[in-house]
């Protein structure tokens, strides 16, 4: 997650999980337990429910930061920094990924 709160992609990931400017993403949280974890979806086209994908230099992106914002995470800490495992699942016939993030110190990343 960047300090500007868009969330980035590896190359590993957007291939991974199929990305391209002409899709986009819908996020989901569970609102019923203590579960942390964002659950994504790919959309083979631009929806006006997602986020419309992004890229730059190699990377892709969506805007995330009113989400990030409405969640309460620290993407703009000085100290810190948010990343996100990333595991396939499947769901009703859906593939859908499962984000878990995790918190690092910047130093570590150094």
């Amino acid at each position: 997650v960047h300090k500007t709160g868009k969330l980035s992609f590896t190359v590993e990931a957007s291939n991974k999980m199929g990305l391209n400017e002409l899709k986009s993403i819908g996020i989901a949280i569970n609102e019923e337990s203590d579960d942390e974890n964002l659950y994504v979806v790919v959309y083979d086209k631009v929806d006006s429910n997602g986020y419309k994908i992004g890229k730059a230099g190699g990377y892709h992106y969506v805007n995330t930061k009113a989400l990030f914002d409405s969640l309460k995470l620290d993407y703009n800490s000085e100290n810190n920094t948010i990343i996100f495992d990333i595991t396939e699942n499947m769901y009703e016939g859906n593939k859908i990924f499962t984000f878990k993030s995790r918190t690092i110190l910047r130093k570590e990343i150094e």
